[in-house]
């Protein structure tokens, strides 16, 4: 959304076109959204919706607003890139973002111009000289952002929800109120991977319900569970049959076989589990 009640008058920048490839579970994707500015985003669950939206938080955002694993599993590298015209439809911005297995790369454009001077030259022409120095391509987008000249994602695009509904006669809801983001988020739990290696060499042995410990195995069942490995009922924090199968399919989706998939954890695999469900990190 833009700052002020026309977005055109407060100078607002709309999105001409949004790309996305092995961008988290999205394969390919190409948006130019129509006159009206509406934009259906729909599928079946695990389809990417939530993934084609948070490219325009991760364009804007970097590391800060990122994924831990922007790289669609099986692929080797992620692009996304964000065109932004201005009211009367003039590119003006193009951000476009890389990743491979060790690095990011951002780079910001100014369509039809050079880099950093005149990415500089834009935000004075904006906001006056008081700004000062554009140090970086991030701190360029994070000035741009701070400014109101581009949109808030986590609200886009409530303002063409309001329009359409009010011209249909629908009393739209209420703007919900988005709770301030902590600015020191609480550390992640950690899982010893001696610790669930022993529950699950032991734990198949035991008695049903069996445990060795039981707390970081729930950490670990939860977020198989997460992502459709394991059947919640089978969450009890025991690393029995039902969880070595669940944590062997995982392997074998991450391109392990043979012994290197019998559901006993390793530390790659522990690691990505922890990263992608943001519910623990790997310890010793």
């Amino acid at each position: 959304m833009f700052t002020g009640a026309d977005p055109e008058r407060a100078g607002g920048l709309t999105i001409l076109e949004l790309r996305a490839t092995d961008v988290k579970r999205i394969r390919a994707v190409r948006i130019v959204p129509p006159a009206t500015g509406l934009v259906e985003i729909s599928g079946d669950n695990g389809a990417g919706k939530s993934s084609t939206l948070s490219v325009i938080v991760t364009a804007f955002g970097g590391k800060a607003a990122g994924p831990a694993l922007p790289i669609r599993q099986g692929a080797k590298e992620a692009r996304e890139s964000v065109t932004l015209q201005d009211a009367e439809g003039t590119p003006i911005l193009r951000v476009e973002r890389h990743w491979t297995q060790q690095n990011s790369y951002l780079d910001v454009e100014r369509i039809g111009h050079s880099k950093i001077v005149s990415l500089e030259a834009y935000l004075n022409e904006k906001l006056g000289p008081a700004l000062g120095k554009v140090k970086s391509m991030q701190g360029f987008l994070d000035a741009l952002v701070g400014a109101g000249l581009a949109y808030d994602p986590g609200a886009f695009p409530i303002y063409k929800v309001l329009e359409a509904a009010a011209k249909l006669g629908v009393k739209p809801p209420a703007t919900p109120q988005v709770p301030p983001k902590p600015t020191t988020p609480a550390p992640l739990p950690i899982v010893s991977l001696a610790h669930v290696v022993a529950a699950a060499k032991r734990d198949p042995g035991k008695p049903e319900g069996g445990t060795t410990h039981k707390a970081e195995v729930l950490l670990v069942e939860r977020s198989l569970v997460e992502l459709g490995y394991l059947n919640k009922a089978w969450v009890d924090g025991s690393f029995g049959t039902k969880t070595r199968d669940a944590y062997r399919l995982l392997q074998r989706h991450l391109g392990y076989s043979g012994d290197a998939a019998d559901g006993v954890p390793g530390s790659h695999s522990l690691t990505w589990l922890g990263l992608k469900t943001q519910n623990f990190r790997k310890g010793d």
